[in-house]
């Protein structure tokens, strides 16, 4: 199961990053976020995890979409301030 995590570096999301790294039905997990998301000591989980770094969540270049594909669960754990600007 690919995993995506938006808003991975926060509390919300960095918890659900940790959490899902534990999970083995989760094979790969996709950390999108304003900053890189901080990789796991534990080479096996480090693998499983691919930070995406994002600066503009109202426009999405080729390369962040690129890595949105064949996702199976997409998990959004932003602040409302940035909901309120997408949703705008």
């Amino acid at each position: 199961m690919k995993l995506v995590i938006g808003g991975s570096t926060g509390l919300v999301g960095s918890e659900l990053v940790r959490q899902a790294l534990a999970n083995s039905a989760i094979t790969s997990i996709v950390g999108l976020s304003r900053r890189e998301t901080p990789a796991p000591s534990e080479p096996a989980e480090a693998a499983k995890l691919k930070s995406v770094v994002c600066d503009n969540f109202e426009e999405y270049p080729d390369s962040v979409k690129k890595e949105l594909e064949d996702v199976d669960a997409f998990i959004w754990c932003s602040t409302p301030d940035l909901c309120l600007a997408v949703n705008s």
